[in-house]
Order: structure tokens, then sequence, then C-alpha cells
């Protein structure tokens, strides 16, 4: 990103505004959804793995389910860095090699995963006073109901399912620093980087930081409540809202870059007028 020192107070009109630009992103780089969800789903193998071997140890399914919630933080965190990696690409037509993307989200997941984990250990230490009476928090796509033999309808299910695992890390990444996650794909900047930026930007306006973590916190519970088919382009939504928020707070850029055609297409008029 082509960006000016931040954090940046955004423009009034900035929940709608970026909720288009987001969309428009979405709509410009299909493939790019498609690589998110393979990502996604890629990310369950080693969550899966990992879980069934933290469920040997513990009889309760409701630690092992939090447990798998910590375990799955850096494999989700790296996943919605390769769908913010497409967006951006769609937006300024450049994107990050996997190399150098697993170097800069590696401050992310560790802030992400030490708040995941605080966050287990609040939620056990309220269900050992008593004051905590949830069962279990395992959530499925909003209105699809499938039965034993329709297996395209189980399979969409389940994939609903995996988008909502990997949305859950959006929270304590947010929760350690507001927009961590484009701060790292986007300008690569460091751990102590981006806890700066933070910092200043609440600073700036604790209200509207407040405001703006608030909706990056509901979204995803939103996009779970959608029908299962729905369940990658909203997440997908999810990524590239965080992304183009990040952008104006970070950067100050509060619009879109041209498409790769148009960008293209003026370039040649200008080539034929000159």
């Amino acid at each position: 990103m082509s960006m000016t020192a931040g954090p940046h107070l955004p423009k009034p009109g900035w929940l709608l505004r970026w909720s288009r630009q987001a969309l428009a992103l979405v709509f410009r780089t299909p493939v790019g959804m498609l690589v998110f969800g393979g990502a996604a789903l890629i990310a369950t193998v080693p969550t899966v793995a990992l879980l069934f071997v933290s469920s040997t140890l513990f009889d309760s399914a409701d630690a092992g389910l939090r447990i798998g919630r910590v375990i799955s933080v850096p494999f989700a965190i790296f996943a919605i860095s390769i769908g913010m990696n497409q967006i951006m690409h769609a937006d300024i037509g450049q994107s990050k090699g996997l190399t150098k993307l697993a170097r800069d989200i590696v401050p992310v997941i560790k802030g992400a995963t030490a708040f995941a984990l605080v966050m287990m250990l609040m939620v056990w230490a309220l269900q050992a006073l008593g004051t905590y009476g949830a069962k279990g928090d395992d959530h499925v796509g909003g209105s699809t109901v499938v039965t034993e033999n329709d297996l395209p309808g189980l399979m969409i299910t389940g994939f609903a399912i995996v988008l909502s695992h990997i949305l859950d890390a959006i929270t304590p990444a947010i929760l350690w620093a507001a927009f961590s996650i484009p701060a790292a794909v986007g300008l690569g900047l460091t751990g102590a980087e981006i806890l700066e930026m933070d910092r200043q930007l609440r600073m700036k306006s604790q209200l509207l930081a407040m405001q703006i973590f608030m909706v990056m916190v509901s979204l995803p519970l939103l996009v779970i409540l959608l029908p299962s088919p729905l369940a990658l382009p909203g997440s997908f939504f999810v990524v590239a809202f965080l992304y183009v928020g990040g952008r104006e707070v970070i950067g100050g850029i509060d619009g879109n870059g041209k498409p790769a055609e148009e960008a293209e297409s003026q370039g040649k008029l200008a080539t034929v007028s000159g």
C-alpha cells in the first residue's frame, strides 16, 4: 500500500463507505475468494489434528472445544492474512509471497494467540466461580437444515462451521491491536509498531476506536447467522472490510484503487495521447 503515516481518524460515514468499498473488492476478485476458502480449509487440518490430541487429555468436550479455539488462532490468522493478501492485490495490483506474508503476520499471531489464551482462562475462572453458565459455544450457519442423507448440504454446512471458526480469530487479534492484521499484511509493521499505532488511535479518539472495535467484532457474528451457502462470500467480505478500514486508518486512503483493466486502458490512452 502507498500510505502516509497514521493512524488517521476516518472521515464521517466510514461504516457505509467501508461496506461499499469492501463489497466492490469482493466482487472484483472471485478467484481470491476461492483462494481464501481453500486456505481456510487447509488451516483446519492441523487444528483438527491438535484438537484430537488435546481431547484425549481432557474428558470434558467443552474443555476440548475451548482449547481447540486457542489452537486454531495461529492457523486462522494466517488464513485470514492470505484472504487479505488477495484483497490487496485486487485493490492495488500488488501482493506478497507466502514466505514474506508468513513472516510479517507472526507478531499478530503471537498477540492474538496470547489474548485467546487469556480469554479462555478467564472463561474457565468464571465457570469455576459458578457465574458463567454457557454450555459450549459451537455455532453453525443460520438457516440451513440438512438430513444425514444430504451429503452436499452436510458439506456446505461443515464448510460454514469451518469459516465461523476462522472468523473467531479476528476478535483476539483486534483485542491485541485494532487493525493489526492489515497493518502486518499491508505494511509489514513489527509488533511494537502495531501496538504504538493502536495506542495513538485510542489517544486521538477513544470513542471512535471503541465504535470501530464493536463493528469489527460484530461482523463475524452476523456472518454466522447467514445461510451456509453465503458463509464464504460473507466471510470474505469481513476480511475485505477489515482491510479497507485498516487502509484508511493506517494510511489515510479512503478509496479503492482502479481495477487492473481500467488502469491498463488508461495507461494505453496516455501513451497514445503522449
